[in-house]
């Protein structure tokens, strides 16, 4: 018969297997979680290169399409400096060319004032000023010539519509309402 020590032994020694058998297990299912951990590391590194792969491509794309806005940018940019060069340099050219039209026409010289007008309204149809002085020196410079009143007489509807009044270019259109009146009359 076994006696108590040897029983005590053989418990022991038997909870010391047992301990070394849960505790092996233990460092199984710790490697298997190791192991399992790796591969997720693994597959999230992998997942991460593709991220950063995809992520650089887009950064690539995207300072590409920002160096082509950039150059189009710069070309409006460029585009529009230019067009304002040139617009001062036009209101520059059309203010000169309007004030040699009205020295012309103040100093009577109604035939060259009328032809300094007729090119001023082919730039600015929309300047009233080139309008009426236009039908004035047209009128001034022979006004027994009807064939120009169909011209003044355009101007003269165009200058009412825009709210332009002058006591003179009244006075033209009235005389050519006269001087037609007495013809068909």
């Amino acid at each position: 018969m076994i006696n108590r020590k040897t029983s005590a032994v053989i418990v022991v020694i038997s909870i010391f297997f047992i301990s070394q058998i849960i505790m092996l297990l233990h460092i199984i299912s710790l490697r298997n979680s190791v192991k399992l951990l790796d591969e997720k590391i693994d597959s999230f590194e992998t997942s991460l290169a593709g991220f950063k792969e995809n992520e650089s491509l887009q950064i690539e794309r995207l300072n590409d399409q920002i160096f082509v806005m950039n150059r189009t940018y710069d070309g409006i940019l460029s585009e529009n400096k230019q067009k304002t060069i040139d617009t001062a340099e036009r209101d520059t050219s059309f203010i000169k060319a309007k004030k040699n039209a009205l020295l012309l026409y103040k100093a009577g010289r109604y035939s060259d004032s009328y032809d300094e007008y007729k090119k001023l309204m082919q730039l600015h149809a929309d300047d009233m000023e080139c309008r009426l002085y236009k039908a004035k020196s047209l009128f001034y410079k022979n006004r027994s010539d009807s064939s120009s009143y169909m011209e003044i007489m355009e101007d003269i509807m165009i200058l009412k519509q825009n709210g332009a009044s002058d006591e003179e270019i009244l006075k033209i259109e009235q005389s050519i309402m006269a001087e037609k009146e007495g013809l068909n009359g």
